[in-house]
């Protein structure tokens, strides 16, 4: 066993792979191959096989049923898509995920929702979309308390409030600030 667990993780990965080939296999009739799926995206993104886990979370995003597994599929193209320098596609998919994450009551789907409007702070902020800025931002900081991990807390909390700062001076309008300022969050 010791050596096993010693080995090169690829190695692991790649006969995970292979069985996960297996259970989604179109011909092979498994009940949890959106499970399967999931699952086989993740480890492509592990081992930085981006094409291979693109075309598995496009499959994902568009089943017909709203599971947790679309959403994610729908964040992780988003991601894609924000790492590509395209924030406002992936403002597309951040808000597709956003409405399945609205319709699941799992504490998973809340923290995801709160990670989403995270995402959509920053790709909004990219996509010089100043108010929508400010929504997600007012989102992000209402639900903080969903992050556990307080040193992340502490970096998402700071990075909101820097970038709804930054937005009130980009908006270079006094009225328009002192609205944003009042809010009640």
């Amino acid at each position: 066993i010791l050596e096993y667990q010693l080995g090169d993780p690829r190695d692991d990965y790649n006969d995970a792979i292979e069985i996960l080939q297996g259970l989604t296999a179109s011909s092979f009739q498994f009940p949890k191959k959106h499970d399967a799926f999931f699952l086989l995206a993740t480890i492509y993104d592990e081992l930085k096989q981006t094409n291979s886990a693109k075309k598995i979370w496009d499959q994902l995003a568009k089943q017909e049923s709203n599971t947790i597994h679309k959403a994610k599929a729908n964040l992780a193209l988003g991601d894609y898509l924000f790492e590509q320098e395209n924030p406002l596609e992936a403002i597309r998919y951040y808000n597709r995920a956003l409405l399945i994450y609205d319709q699941l009551a799992s504490d998973e789907a809340k923290y995801d929702r709160f990670k989403t409007y995270y995402r959509l702070l920053w790709a909004n902020y990219k996509s010089a979309k100043l108010m929508e800025v400010v929504f997600a931002g007012e989102q992000t900081l209402e639900n903080i308390y969903l992050e556990t991990d307080l040193i992340a807390r502490e970096r998402i909390k700071q990075d909101t409030i820097d970038l709804i700062g930054r937005v009130i001076f980009e908006i270079d309008n006094l009225n328009q600030a002192k609205q944003i300022l009042s809010r009640d969050n």
